[in-house]
């Protein structure tokens, strides 16, 4: 910092030992990777753990429940579980994303026990993946019964009215069909032996319009494997996201293109509504994890993908440095990569003293901002004054209209904002702070920013006289 004003410079270092003291995040010794963070881009918290050290807290944490754990008796809601997760993750600079599931492999019976006894055409399936016994362990309900229909509509209605418009809520996943609530019963095949089918396209679409009535003001993501419901889905409304959970391995865009129309609709969501994604479930000793890795990069840019899951992998120590390398990458290029640059210029008008800003916002990443930020001047000191940095005013740009390539053409904003009256003459430099409406995360690290400040970008310099 040779060239800065001093009080400049003082700032910043008191900044830098702020931000070494908040939000880093323990990692065992480990190196973290150098991978830029901000809410909806690179990696989130994979069921509160992180499979790639970071040096600070992923902004987003994903958690799936099963349906019992919400609803243990019929009609006895104890959403205690959800309540702590939003509260453990506004305490960390956080916002929760979940999904409810109604089965899953090897995991017994995941909807209540009533249902099980009232539901005569579910099934007991036989996981026996890991040899360790013959008896059947996954149940699947019958998901085109009345009953387990009107059970799923009260769970989701009660859910919403908790939850709708939480600030503290990322996104809530379209769940409640098919094997980990992904919208697939695979690998199980119907009928089934007591004659139960897999959900008709009026279940699918049912329980589509279940989530859509229950969360008009919270982010809704849909999962992509099945078409009749993503495509229903995607036409209630141009904010609802996507999802896909084989990132890194080719059946993400093989499965995709075995639908046309799918394919298509997943190809345009991206200008309008984000697309998170995991890892397909890489072991240690699976062959050539830096190709898997190369593969999720190469998807996350063709797909725009914003958000990863920083898990489902195996550790970071057991990754050879070519993985470890390939992962990072990859998870450098997930979402936006904003940058800004400005010319500012003082004039005196009947209002007083003005500040002429023209900046340029573009966008390099992969995928747009999608939640609405607060975008602020900040007027940094001039050397030898002893003032603090001055909040000017809001920027009227909205950063959710800043589009990537193929899209990409850069947005600029002429404003003019009133300078204080007892500014002193002298240089300064004019930031721009990026921060969330709700105050909960953390505020958005510019590509232009110092790493030690990230939420402080320096944008133009000016004379006052």
């Amino acid at each position: 910092m040779p060239n800065l004003p001093a009080v400049l410079r003082a700032f910043l270092v008191a900044m830098m030992l702020i931000a070494c003291t908040c939000r880093v995040l323990p990692a065992d010794g480990l190196v973290a990777p150098a991978i830029r963070q901000n809410s909806m881009r690179g990696l989130y918290e994979w069921y509160r753990r992180n499979a790639v050290p970071l040096p600070h807290l992923p902004a987003e944490t994903y958690i799936r429940y099963a349906w019992k754990q919400l609803e243990p008796e019929r009609d006895k809601y104890d959403f205690s579980v959800i309540d702590a997760d939003i509260e453990r993750a506004r305490a960390r600079g956080q916002r929760l994303a979940f999904r409810v599931m109604p089965a899953c492999s090897g995991a017994q019976a995941l909807v209540p026990d009533y249902l099980v006894a009232a539901l005569p055409k579910g099934v007991w399936f036989d996981d026996n993946r890991n040899r360790t016994s013959a008896v059947p362990n996954t149940y699947f309900p019958d998901w085109n019964d009345p009953l387990f229909l009107d059970r799923t509509n009260r769970l989701i209605d009660a859910l919403g009215q908790r939850y709708d418009g939480n600030p503290g809520i990322a996104w809530v996943e379209i769940g409640s069909y098919g094997n980990w609530g992904e919208w697939h019963t695979s690998p199980y095949k119907y009928p089934n032996p007591q004659g139960g089918l897999s959900g008709t396209d009026d279940t699918k679409r049912a329980i589509v319009d279940m989530y859509v009535r229950a969360f008009r003001r919270t982010r809704l993501i849909m999962m992509t494997d099945d078409s009749v419901g993503l495509l229903y889905a995607l036409s209630k409304s141009p904010t609802i996201g996507i999802r896909r959970d084989s990132l890194g391995k080719d059946w993400f865009e093989r499965g995709l293109k075995q639908d046309p129309r799918r394919l298509a609709a997943v190809q345009e969501r991206w200008k309008t509504a984000p697309f998170v994604t995991e890892f397909f479930g890489f072991g240690p000793k699976d062959p050539d994890l830096a190709g898997a890795f190369t593969l999720a990069k190469t998807q996350v840019v063709e797909y725009h993908v914003s958000a990863v899951g920083n898990g489902n992998m195996p550790r970071w120590q057991q990754l050879a440095p070519d993985a470890q390398a390939a992962i990072a990458a990859m998870a450098d290029c997930a979402g936006y990569d904003l940058h800004v640059s400005a010319t500012a210029t003082v004039s005196d008008s009947k209002h007083g003293r003005m500040v002429s800003i023209s900046a340029s916002w573009s966008n390099t990443g992969s995928a747009p901002v999608y939640d609405p930020w607060n975008v602020t001047y900040v007027l940094l000191p001039a050397a030898g004054e002893p003032q603090e940095p001055v909040a000017l005013g809001g920027s009227g740009v909205d950063l959710r209209s800043i589009l990537p390539a193929p899209e990409a053409h850069p947005i600029v904003m002429d404003e003019q904002i009133p300078l204080p009256k007892s500014l002193a003459p002298g240089q300064y430099a004019l930031a721009v702070k990026v921060t969330d409406p709700s105050g909960i995360r953390p505020d958005m690290a510019l590509d232009e920013a110092s790493p030690a400040i990230p939420s402080l970008c320096v944008i133009a310099h000016f004379s006052v006289r």
